[in-house]
């Protein structure tokens, strides 16, 4: 059975939206419909600076997983101009839109399995053509929706929904502000010992590719990398490599080499490195330096070519492939871990202190060693608001602080038990009603 997205314009005629008898219905100027062979669903409507609509919902014909958010974008007469669906394998909707003030578009809505719990809130930002430029995700260990969203003045976001992994009550108003932010990713290029000078016959560099996920979720994207010649022409030399399964406030550092062939014309390069989605041309992050081919200095050996090598990426021949478990770090040797206040009644704050970032397990058990299943909410350092401490979950290095709400327990004594690589950490607390 076929279920389409539906757009419909109606016009009002004379001053009929007052109330009283002259109050009139308003006709309808056309409809249209979006969609595929399945379920399709429209849940947020918006015209747009250039006359046209923008329409936010969810798609069961298209897309990656069972359900995914699905972005239309119209004319001024409600003709599909271009449609985007966002997600991953599972189950994804979009339950409001906005144009924001570079044109693009920002949609909420709710995501699982992204995320710390089982859903959680999803936040989407476009550019103008409806490509992805980031994605984050909010919330606890349960169920998180995002019902509508609005960009602020300070050019921030704040998404009003329901969460069921915090507050007082079963289900309660959950209201989300974010920093202005952007890019889910950072990328570094360093070169090793500038200035960057080649001879004429050609020789090589050495740089450092560094990579941080600063997004709340698991990214998966691709790296590419290449120069600019002095005479502007672009040459592609590295990539793209496929990166998945990269984990919230991962920190990843490549060495590499790269040769410049004697052949290449003297003066000023600009070697760029990107992270994004290669095919659809959506750059998350950039970075570049620059180096100097000498027209005159003719020491050393003959370089033939523009070969790239050093530490492999994921998918690059001799790496390890593109879902490899080598996005598995483990912290330091030492952490710390307080609560306060202790005793409580019934919540109390668990600060923990990270040396280096890494996976972490927080669980809270009875004196007869019974998972007692707690919620917590919490907020990692970086400015970015991620997943709880309960499973297990990555951490960036520094001060962290979570809230253990003892709602529904009985008082008696419990057990903190922080683990993170190798060394675990218990922890007394008592709750007192």
């Amino acid at each position: 059975m076929k279920k389409s997205l539906w757009i419909s314009l109606l016009a009002v005629g004379g001053l009929g939206l007052a109330a009283g008898a002259g109050a009139q219905p308003p006709d309808t100027l056309w409809t249209r419909t979006f969609g595929g062979s399945s379920y399709d669903y429209g849940s947020s409507v918006e015209q747009t600076t250039d006359g046209g609509y923008i329409i936010a919902g969810y798609t069961w014909s298209f897309g990656l997983g069972y359900h995914d958010v699905y972005l239309v974008k119209t004319d001024a007469e409600g003709n599909p101009v271009w449609q985007r669906t966002f997600g991953g394998s599972y189950y994804d909707y979009g339950y409001s839109v906005q144009q924001t003030t570079d044109g693009g578009y920002v949609i909420a809505g709710e995501t699982w399995p992204y995320g710390a719990g089982s859903y959680n809130v999803y936040l989407v930002k476009t550019d103008a053509s409806g490509n992805p430029l980031w994605q984050q995700a909010f919330g606890g260990s349960s169920g998180d929706f995002g019902r509508s969203v609005q960009q602020t003045a300070d050019g921030g976001y704040v998404i009003a929904g329901e969460t069921w992994s915090c507050g007082a009550g079963s289900w309660d108003v959950y209201l989300i502000k974010t920093e202005a932010g952007g890019q889910p990713l950072e990328t570094t290029l360093t070169p090793v010992n500038p200035p960057l000078v080649i001879p004429a016959t050609g020789g090589s560099f050495d740089y450092q590719v560094r990579i941080q996920n600063l997004s709340g979720l698991t990214q998966e994207f691709q790296v590419w990398s290449g120069w600019y010649s002095p005479d502007g022409n672009w040459i592609g030399i590295l990539g793209p490599f496929r990166l998945t399964n990269v984990p919230v406030g991962a920190d990843l550092t490549f060495g590499r080499a790269q040769n410049v062939a004697g052949t290449n014309p003297p003066g000023e390069y600009t070697y760029v490195g990107y992270a994004g989605i290669y095919a659809s041309g959506s750059i998350w992050d950039s970075s570049y330096f620059t180096f100097t081919k000498s027209a005159t200095d003719g020491s050393g050996a003959f370089v033939y070519n523009n070969e790239n090598w050093g530490d492999p990426f994921p998918g690059e021949p001799g790496g390890p492939p593109p879902r490899a478990t080598a996005w598995r770090f483990v912290v330091a040797e030492e952490f710390t871990l307080s609560v306060y206040p202790n005793p409580f009644n019934p919540v109390t704050t668990l600060r923990f202190g990270l040396p280096a970032a890494g996976y972490v397990r927080l669980e809270v058990f009875d004196t007869g060693g019974r998972n007692v299943g707690a919620i917590l909410c919490g907020r990692p350092g970086g400015g970015h608001i991620g997943p709880p401490l309960q499973g297990e979950a990555w951490y960036p290095a520094g001060s962290h602080e979570v809230s253990f709400d003892g709602t529904g327990l009985p008082s008696g004594v419990y057990l903190v038990r922080l683990t993170a690589g190798e060394v675990s950490q218990v922890q007394k607390i008592v709750l007192l009603k």
